[in-house]
């Protein structure tokens, strides 16, 4: 009898200890403190797997006619849970613990709330099919391993707080095509293994352990805006990382400077961040590029996006800018020669008319409900006119790309009108109508004018503009 009582004793222990929680509230188990109210989301039991499907973490519980703030998500609470599909996570909650979504399998993203400040080690560790993450701006460092095996995540945001990336913390990510870290500690093999990681920027001088962006095969392109090299040690982007990569620094002395790094000179091609752009005699041409670009600095040289139009008076509304992302198409507008516009990083959007190509492509004369517009030197000087028939356009240049119904009729194609002056304009700009009441004046539409007002006008087969 004592000893079934004995055993009874050791198996009721044994149940007391396989539970983990102190309630159960709509399918989710907490632990509470009663002294703060405050309640953590954990698991069922140590065997964990506790949760499927879509689930939605409350702001708070109400539990013995007692409210209790959720504030955290605990350790292991979503461990090999391989069949939870989503997670919403309330921004009541400030702390995530460690592994506390390790081996999910099944999420596809997560949305982390906005109070959260460090994200523990091995949190997504495993989570093979997260695609997409965004790190909110209240974070400031990323536990090791914290990403580590998320070998579908194709895009992450690094938010500029960050002040230090664990060991390991994107290792083997091999669907992370590029990254951008704004600065701090970079852990030993935090990104190594990245197969499919092309493009890395570096916003600030930061230190870099060793292997951190170790057998990335695919590196391309690496910029770092630091004019002084970070520290890195030698084996940093050892395994074939360097073989095709090339280094980006600032414009200036810095480029002399990773020249002579014990480590940095190790990269074979390294290369100030610009683009030389030249301007033929022209003094007007399309333009595209893969990078963003600032042109706020650069003499001599305006850049332009279309921004309206006007079918009626065949002319374009043309929009100067200066800092502009990758891939736009712009008009540019300078002397001949060339010059040297530096790379910037920007999240500029503008509603363009102009449709950039970073490749040769083929340009047809509509595009389903669009007609097509290139710029070239015809009948009436350099305007932009319609494509006449499919044709390649070369790499690094832009097209008008407007809708047909509004522009069906208009067969001249469309003037460039920069600030107070007209392409083609041949005269110095007058202000007194009555200089060519002696010879016959037409407007743009080829109208004849007898009292002109203030506009452009033909005269004698020139352009000029009366104020």
């Amino acid at each position: 009898m004592r000893k079934k009582l004995l055993l009874s004793i050791i198996s009721l222990l044994g149940v007391i200890q396989a539970w983990s929680y102190d309630v159960v509230v709509d399918g989710i188990y907490y632990n509470l403190n009663e002294e703060t109210n405050e309640a953590e989301v954990t698991f069922e039991s140590t065997s964990y797997e506790s949760y499927s499907g879509e689930v939605t973490i409350p702001a708070s519980i109400l539990y013995s006619d007692i409210a209790y703030n959720v504030t955290s998500i605990g350790k292991k609470a979503f461990l090999r849970c391989s069949e939870l599909l989503s997670i919403d996570i309330p921004n009541s909650v400030t702390a995530i613990g460690r592994a506390a979504f390790d081996q999910c399998t099944g999420l596809t993203s997560v949305d982390i709330p906005n109070n959260i400040s460090f994200i523990d080690e091995y949190v997504f560790y495993g989570c093979s099919n997260l695609e997409s993450i965004k790190i909110p701006n209240s974070v400031t460092s990323i536990g090791d391993f914290a990403f580590s095996g998320c070998s579908s995540l194709t895009e992450v945001t690094i938010p500029g707080n960050i002040t230090s990336i664990g060991e390991r913390a994107f290792y083997n990510c091999n669907e992370l095509t590029s990254i951008e870290i704004p600065g701090g500690d970079i852990g030993a093999y935090a990104f190594s293994y990245c197969n499919n990681l092309s493009h890395i920027r570096i916003m600030s001088y930061c230190d870099i352990k060793g292997g951190a962006f170790s057998y990335c095969k695919n590196l391309t392109c690496i910029e770092v805006y630091s004019e002084r090299p970070p520290y890195m040690p030698i084996d940093a982007f050892q395994g074939g990382s360097r073989d095709n990569a090339i280094l980006y620094v600032p414009m200036g002395l810095a480029r002399a400077q990773y020249m002579t790094d014990a480590s940095w000179c190790n990269f074979t091609d390294i290369r100030m961040m610009k683009d030389d752009i030249s301007i033929t005699s022209a003094g007007i041409a399309t333009y595209c590029y893969d990078h963003d670009l600032d042109f706020s600095e650069v003499s001599g040289l305006s850049a332009y996006i279309v921004s309206g139009f006007s079918p009626s008076t065949g002319t374009l509304t043309l929009t100067p800018v200066t800092k502009v992302p990758a891939g736009e198409g712009l008009l540019l507008k300078g002397d001949e020669g060339s010059y040297e516009v530096p790379f910037t990083t920007t999240d500029m959007y503008y509603s363009n008319l102009l449709k950039g190509v970073t490749t040769a492509t083929e340009i047809d004369p509509t595009d389903g409900d669009n007609t097509n517009f290139i710029l070239a030197d015809g009948i009436h000087g350099i305007n932009f006119y319609t494509v006449s028939e499919t044709g390649e356009l070369a790499a690094g240049k832009a097209y008008l790309h407007l809708p047909t119904s509004a522009v069906s009729a208009l067969s001249r194609g469309f003037k460039l009108v920069f600030d107070d002056e007209t392409t083609g304009i041949s005269e110095k700009l007058k202000t007194d109508a009555e200089t060519f009441t002696s010879g016959q004046m037409y407007d743009l539409q080829g109208r004849h004018v007898v009292r002109p007002a203030k506009g452009i006008y033909i005269v004698k087969g020139k352009k000029v503009i009366i104020k």
